[in-house]
Protein backbone atom coordinates (compact mmCIF):
# COMPACT_ATOMS: atom_id res chain seq x y z
CA UNK A 1 0.00 0.00 0.00
CA UNK A 2 2.56 2.35 0.87
CA UNK A 3 4.71 2.20 -2.87
CA UNK A 4 1.05 2.92 -4.04
CA UNK A 5 0.22 6.22 -2.21
CA UNK A 6 4.40 7.23 -3.11
CA UNK A 7 3.11 6.81 -6.75
CA UNK A 8 0.28 8.89 -6.12
CA UNK A 9 2.06 11.32 -4.68
CA UNK A 10 5.05 12.15 -6.75
CA UNK A 11 3.38 11.20 -10.33
CA UNK A 12 0.71 12.80 -12.39
CA UNK A 13 -1.66 9.55 -11.71
CA UNK A 14 -4.73 9.38 -10.85
CA UNK A 15 -6.54 6.72 -8.88
CA UNK A 16 -10.15 6.06 -8.30
CA UNK A 17 -11.98 3.55 -6.12
CA UNK A 18 -15.44 3.15 -6.11
CA UNK A 19 -16.99 1.09 -2.77
CA UNK A 20 -20.44 -0.48 -1.60
CA UNK A 21 -20.73 -0.62 1.74
CA UNK A 22 -17.05 -1.92 2.45
CA UNK A 23 -16.29 -3.69 -0.43
CA UNK A 24 -13.95 -2.55 -3.62
CA UNK A 25 -16.75 -2.86 -6.59
CA UNK A 26 -14.28 -1.05 -9.33
CA UNK A 27 -11.79 1.14 -9.73
CA UNK A 28 -9.99 2.93 -12.93
CA UNK A 29 -6.83 5.35 -13.47
CA UNK A 30 -5.76 8.09 -15.15
CA UNK A 31 -3.03 10.03 -15.68
CA UNK A 32 -1.94 13.88 -17.28
CA UNK A 33 1.30 14.50 -18.88
CA UNK A 34 2.34 17.64 -21.05
CA UNK A 35 5.02 16.61 -24.01
CA UNK A 36 7.17 18.71 -26.43
CA UNK A 37 4.58 17.73 -29.24
CA UNK A 38 1.48 18.39 -27.71
CA UNK A 39 0.35 22.31 -26.44
CA UNK A 40 -1.96 21.33 -24.05
CA UNK A 41 -1.64 18.85 -21.46
CA UNK A 42 -3.40 15.66 -22.44
CA UNK A 43 -5.40 12.85 -20.10
CA UNK A 44 -5.64 8.92 -20.83
CA UNK A 45 -7.93 7.08 -18.44
CA UNK A 46 -5.14 3.77 -18.44
CA UNK A 47 -7.29 1.42 -16.88
CA UNK A 48 -11.12 0.56 -15.65
CA UNK A 49 -12.57 -2.43 -13.99
CA UNK A 50 -15.86 -3.07 -12.12
CA UNK A 51 -16.51 -6.35 -10.53
CA UNK A 52 -19.07 -8.06 -12.51
CA UNK A 53 -21.90 -8.11 -9.94
CA UNK A 54 -21.71 -4.51 -9.73
CA UNK A 55 -21.71 -4.01 -13.73
CA UNK A 56 -24.67 -1.61 -15.25
CA UNK A 57 -24.94 0.07 -11.78
CA UNK A 58 -23.55 3.26 -12.98
CA UNK A 59 -20.27 2.63 -11.20
CA UNK A 60 -18.09 2.76 -14.63
CA UNK A 61 -20.01 6.09 -15.09
CA UNK A 62 -19.17 7.26 -11.77
CA UNK A 63 -15.79 6.29 -11.88
CA UNK A 64 -15.42 8.36 -15.35
CA UNK A 65 -16.65 11.59 -14.16
CA UNK A 66 -14.82 11.25 -11.16
CA UNK A 67 -11.75 11.06 -13.25
CA UNK A 68 -12.70 13.69 -15.57
CA UNK A 69 -13.52 16.02 -12.92
CA UNK A 70 -10.08 15.77 -11.34
CA UNK A 71 -7.92 16.09 -14.76
CA UNK A 72 -10.06 19.04 -16.09
CA UNK A 73 -9.52 20.66 -12.48
CA UNK A 74 -5.88 19.94 -13.54
CA UNK A 75 -6.48 21.65 -17.35
CA UNK A 76 -6.77 18.64 -19.14
CA UNK A 77 -9.09 19.51 -21.91
CA UNK A 78 -9.53 16.01 -23.32
CA UNK A 79 -8.92 13.14 -22.44
CA UNK A 80 -8.29 9.60 -24.42
CA UNK A 81 -8.62 5.81 -23.45
CA UNK A 82 -7.81 2.66 -25.07
CA UNK A 83 -9.63 -0.29 -24.91
CA UNK A 84 -9.93 -4.52 -27.02
CA UNK A 85 -11.59 -3.78 -30.08
CA UNK A 86 -13.51 -7.04 -29.12
CA UNK A 87 -14.57 -5.37 -25.97
CA UNK A 88 -17.89 -4.35 -27.09
CA UNK A 89 -19.31 -3.64 -23.36
CA UNK A 90 -16.38 -1.73 -22.31
CA UNK A 91 -17.23 0.14 -26.03
CA UNK A 92 -20.60 0.70 -24.91
CA UNK A 93 -19.71 2.10 -21.34
CA UNK A 94 -17.66 4.83 -23.50
CA UNK A 95 -19.88 5.71 -25.85
CA UNK A 96 -22.53 5.98 -23.43
CA UNK A 97 -20.05 8.68 -21.95
CA UNK A 98 -19.61 10.68 -24.84
CA UNK A 99 -16.44 9.04 -26.18
CA UNK A 100 -16.50 9.21 -29.58
CA UNK A 101 -14.52 5.63 -31.46
CA UNK A 102 -11.36 6.54 -33.47
CA UNK A 103 -9.88 4.48 -35.97
CA UNK A 104 -5.82 4.57 -34.44
CA UNK A 105 -4.05 1.17 -34.89
CA UNK A 106 -1.98 0.69 -31.42
CA UNK A 107 0.87 -1.23 -31.66
CA UNK A 108 3.27 -2.21 -29.28
CA UNK A 109 6.77 -3.60 -28.19
CA UNK A 110 7.74 -6.04 -25.34
CA UNK A 111 11.78 -4.37 -24.24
Amino acid sequence: MHAIKETLVSSNELFALSIRGDTPIGFACGQYFKSVCYRQLYGEITEMYVSENARRSGCATSLLSFLEAALRARGVKEVKLITGANNEAAIATYTKNDYTRQEYIVLSKKL
